[in-house]
């Protein structure tokens, strides 16, 4: 803390002095709107109008299924993003619209308020599973156009 005098030479000189206080009820912003916002989906390249979330690790493991994946919706339609680990970051379901989203599609859980989107079984299990395919088949059809 300052005294008097330091204040009075400090102000003299036009110098503004900031204090700092400290509340000591009030919860960090970004802790509330992260519990109670919807969660964010980072977007990477592309245009398309199926948004496919899968992170780098999963797409480099699995590539071959999404490369089939990709192959069934159109290759030009795909897009992928990832889950956004801030708040702050991304978009939320009610912006996909406006990126061209039409169709979001997830693997394995979901984390809470993802919005309405598609979900698959975890990569893992669709690629040692047919019905796990089958399954995702079905899902997929009526979405499809042609």
């Amino acid at each position: 803390m300052h005294g008097a005098a330091s204040r009075a030479r400090l102000e003299a000189m036009g110098i503004d002095l900031w204090l700092l206080r400290r509340n000591q009820d009030a919860q960090p912003v970004a802790a509330e709107s992260s519990a109670s916002g919807p969660t964010r989906i980072r977007l990477e390249s592309g245009t398309g109008e199926w948004l496919i979330v899968a992170d780098e690790a999963e797409r480099a493991a699995y590539r071959v299924l999404l490369d089939d994946l990709r192959a069934v919706l159109g290759p030009a339609a795909c897009r992928f993003g990832k889950w956004s680990d801030t708040p702050e970051a991304g978009i939320g379901p009610d912006d996909w619209q406006d990126h061209g989203i039409g169709q979001v599609l997830v693997f394995g859980d979901v984390p809470a308020k993802a919005g309405e989107l598609l979900r698959a079984e975890a990569l893992s299990v669709l690629a040692e599973s047919a019905k796990a395919r089958r399954a995702l088949w079905a899902l997929l059809r009526p979405r499809l156009v042609g």
